[in-house]
């Protein structure tokens, strides 16, 4: 994870400037069980762990634990800049260094592709 002083301009170099100047697209359809598994298998191998992201409560799940309090937040400085630049925004919980994440696509019902990029962009996050 970044340290504290790094964050920011990891933020700006690696989040912000690609993002700047694309459009966004609004809606997406939910997946059916059989994509909903087979990109489950695809990010969590892109993840390099067999069961980070899972699925609990027909939504996409992790559960992420740092070092500490400030490693935690950055994670969730960098995931939010990606949730709004994609206008799609995690359920999230944060206790010290831990970070419970749910996501959802409510206006499509279920589960979508933007539910799984987003995840990937959080896992990449955090790996960082």
């Amino acid at each position: 994870m970044l340290a504290h002083d790094g964050w920011v301009s990891y933020l700006r170099s690696s989040l912000i400037a690609p993002l700047q100047g694309t459009d966004v697209i609004v809606m997406a359809a939910a997946l059916k069980n059989e994509e909903i598994v087979s990109r489950l298998t695809a990010l969590n191998d892109h993840c390099g762990k067999t069961s980070l992201w899972s699925i609990v409560d027909g939504k996409l799940h992790a559960e992420f634990q740092f070092p500490g309090f400030v490693e935690a937040f950055s994670f969730m400085t960098a995931s939010a800049l990606i949730a709004e630049r994609m206008n799609h925004h995690p359920e999230w919980f944060n206790v010290y260094n831990r970070v419970r994440i749910d996501l959802t696509t409510h206006d499509a019902g279920g589960i979508t592709r933007l539910d799984f990029e987003l995840a990937e962009a959080m896992s990449s996050a955090a790996a960082d």
